[in-house]
C-alpha cells in the first residue's frame, strides 16, 4: 500500500483537555483502552469539515459534482432525489489547486483515504532534495501539530539545497523538477494542517 500521510481532526472548541489526554496516548504508542476512537472522534473537528468545503444540499458546485459522479456511475434517479440522498456531503476534491490543504498528491478516489490525504510514498523519490532522515520522519506513526508544522519547513528548506547534474531523476523515475513539485506541495501541507491544530497520522 505504501505511505499515506492523514490529517487528523483538531480539538473541539472546550474539549482540548480531553482532546490532548487522548491524543497523548497515540503520541507516545500507549496501549489506547477500546472505546479510545470513539471518544477521540467525539472531541474532534474532522478535517473535511473544517476547512470550508463545498456541501452538498447547501452549494450548487457541490450539487452538480455530485449529480455528474452519480450519473458517470450509472444513476438514474432524478437530480433531486440524488441531492436530498447526499445532502451535507462536503466535497473536498472542489478545493484541489485552492487550498493547501488539498493536495494534488493524493491517493483519494483510488482506495479508502481521503482528499485531504497527501500520498507520502513519493517522498522516498526525493533524494536530489532530502536525506534519508529527512525521508524517515515522514513514517512517524502520529506528528504532533507543532511538529508537522516543523517538517513542513524543513522540506521547503530544503529546495534550497544545491542539486547537482547527476542528482535525482533515477529513483521512482521523477525528475529533479518533479521532486522539487512534490516537496513543495507536501511541506505546504504540513505547515498548513500543523498551523489549524491537526495531527499527522501515518497511514501504511
Amino acid at each position: 500500500m505504501g505511505l499515506d500521510l492523514e490529517p487528523m481532526g483538531r480539538a473541539v472548541a472546550g474539549q482540548e483537555a480531553e482532546w490532548e489526554r487522548l491524543m497523548e496516548i497515540l503520541y507516545k504508542g500507549g496501549d489506547a483502552p477500546p472505546d479510545h476512537a470513539a471518544r477521540l472522534l467525539g472531541v474532534s473537528v474532522p478535517p473535511y469539515a473544517d476547512i470550508s468545503a463545498p456541501r452538498v444540499g447547501f452549494d450548487a458546485a457541490a450539487d452538480a459534482w455530485m449529480i455528474a459522479r452519480a450519473r458517470r456511475a450509472g444513476e438514474t434517479k432524478p437530480d433531486a432525489e440524488i441531492i436530498a440522498a447526499t445532502k451535507g456531503y462536503y466535497v473536498v476534491e472542489l478545493l484541489l489547486g485552492k487550498s493547501d490543504g488539498v493536495p494534488a498528491y493524493s491517493n483519494s478516489g483510488l482506495y479508502d483515504v481521503g482528499a485531504t490525504s497527501f500520498r507520502g510514498e513519493f517522498l522516498k523519490d526525493c533524494t536530489a532534495f532530502l536525506d534519508t532522515s529527512t525521508i524517515t520522519l515522514a513514517w512517524r506513526n502520529f506528528t504532533r501539530p507543532s511538529e508537522a508544522v516543523a517538517y513542513g519547513q524543513r522540506l521547503i528548506a530544503a529546495l534550497n539545497r544545491p542539486v547537482g547534474p547527476l542528482s535525482g531523476g533515477a529513483a521512482g523515475g521523477l525528475s529533479v523538477q518533479e521532486q522539487r513539485q512534490v516537496i513543495d506541495i507536501a511541506g505546504r501541507w504540513y505547515v498548513f494542517w500543523g498551523r489549524r491544530g491537526n495531527p499527522i497520522w501515518a497511514n501504511f
